[in-house]
């Protein structure tokens, strides 16, 4: 359901329980009749999880051109700069364009950050930081996601953007001191 609820529509498109006969609440219900069928009422956590994992290994295995789109919508959801609705209503569009601004800052930075980190060396505290976002964003192309998933690896981001910009700034200003420094010799820039 959610492949034709929000995968197959319009990017942006927001699986809400305007059709009944599809909403969430629908779903979980089928669902759930389905597994007390396979499993019976007295099934534990752990075979409803195996359950549950079989059933997704095997829709993923029999559909990966939806699996695809799904994940790179989940990948986009996971980095997106504002909040996907309903949550993008109750803001302003001020509020909005300065999320994005900033997020898009952000991003950047961390773009710049990874750049730095697998081009020259540094102390290996700083594979931790891409590891850990990696990691999220790795898990995110499987599982829900959205921006606020983001939240516990945000200290790692903000620690890799904040290299990425510091990096810039100093490569900017190295280049801006060195055609100075050239210029002064009677070099040509």
């Amino acid at each position: 359901w959610f492949y034709s609820e929000e995968v197959d529509k319009p990017w942006g498109t927001v699986w809400e329980d305007a059709a009944p006969e599809r909403s969430q609440e629908a779903w979980y219900r089928q669902t759930l009749a389905e597994m007390e069928r396979e499993l019976g009422n007295d099934a534990d956590e752990v075979e409803v999880d195996r359950w549950m994992s079989q059933r997704a290994v095997r829709y993923i295995r029999d559909n990966p051109p939806l699996f695809a789109r799904a994940s790179l919508l989940r990948f986009c959801r996971f980095w997106s700069f504002v909040p996907s609705r309903p949550a993008r209503g109750s803001l302003s569009s001020p509020v909005l364009v300065g999320v994005g601004i900033f997020y898009a800052l952000v991003t950047v930075g961390l773009i710049i950050g990874l750049v730095a980190i697998l081009v020259r060396p540094l102390p290996r505290e700083w594979w931790f930081a891409v590891l850990l976002v990696g990691a999220f964003s790795l898990a995110h192309l499987v599982y829900w996601s959205n921006a606020r998933m983001r939240a516990p690896v945000i200290p790692g981001i903000a620690l890799i953007s904040a290299l990425g910009w510091s990096t810039l700034a100093r490569s900017l200003h190295g280049s801006r001191n060195g055609r100075t420094a050239a210029n002064s010799s009677g070099r040509k820039p």
